[in-house]
């Protein structure tokens, strides 16, 4: 207890902007609740039974993946099966929440929409921008990471912007941001070339997982002119999903129980 408070004592943290989604987000009170055990890891994963519990019978690995241990920050963040699922799912909640909001700003689009229905075009044009939408930059030479999640390309003024979101666990959000700017400095060298632009910027925009927010996610919506109130839209989606991902791990185990039981009452009969 009390480790949440901590990470939010990090000097990069916007603890207002943290705390926002309990002011303006309107979450029901139950869903609330289960937000904050999230927060405060009172959540009961194995690890949580065997270590705070006290049940030393309990094995902690992973009930999906079966290799590190069944830790909330696992759960929410770290899982390898769910990374190409679940994780995918509420990264491009955020995605497309900035996406759809570059489109209408760009007037690309008329206007937004609810994010769950909104499906966003590989590529959107006009006279004076590009809208790319996780989308591969084919260059003369191989580069690994070649596929940010959103370009935008300003035709007048020859720059362009490489994007890319993260939902990191909350101790890694510093690492996080870093780590995605040095993985796109070869594309942005390439593009640069190949494009003929005379300027490019990698605005990585990270919130965690358990809706806390830097300081750096302002910063970049300043630059890309994006109003500030999106954070709390983009917080309260990541937030619910996070739940739905909880919730949907812990039912694992009343599942299979709730099978094995149908199967022998069937064997029975």
């Amino acid at each position: 207890h009390g480790r949440y408070f901590k990470e939010l004592e990090q000097p990069e943290i916007n603890i207002q902007a943290s705390h926002a989604w309990l002011k303006k987000s309107n979450i029901h009170p139950e869903t609330e609740g289960f937000i904050f055990a999230i927060q405060d890891r009172v959540i009961n994963t194995r690890n949580y039974k065997k270590h705070i519990c006290g049940l030393q019978s309990i094995i902690d690995k992973c009930r999906i993946c079966g290799t590190e241990g069944e830790t909330i920050e696992h759960i929410i963040s770290s899982c390898t099966v769910l990374a190409q699922s679940e994780y995918k799912k509420r990264h491009d909640i955020f995605a497309k929440i900035i996406h759809m909001n570059l489109a209408v700003k760009f007037n690309l689009l008329k206007d937004t929409q609810p994010h769950y229905i909104y499906k966003p075009e590989s590529c959107l044009e006009n006279d004076n921008y590009k809208l790319y939408f996780d989308r591969t930059v084919l260059t003369d030479i191989h580069i690994q990471h070649n596929r940010p999640d959103i370009i935008i390309l300003n035709k007048q003024q020859k720059q362009a912007y490489l994007l890319d979101i993260a939902v990191p666990n909350s101790h890694n959000i510093t690492q996080t941001y870093n780590t995605k700017i040095n993985k796109y400095l070869e594309l942005s060298v390439a593009m640069r070339n190949l494009w003929c632009l005379e300027k490019i910027s990698i605005l990585p925009l990270v919130i965690s997982a358990t809706g806390i927010v830097p300081q750096s996610l302002f910063k970049n919506l300043k630059i890309l002119d994006l109003d500030n109130t999106l954070v709390v839209e983009i917080q309260k989606g990541i937030l619910l999903y996070s739940c739905h991902i909880v919730r949907k791990f812990l039912n694992i185990d009343t599942e299979h129980n709730t099978q094995q039981s149908q199967n022998a009452e069937a064997r029975r009969r």
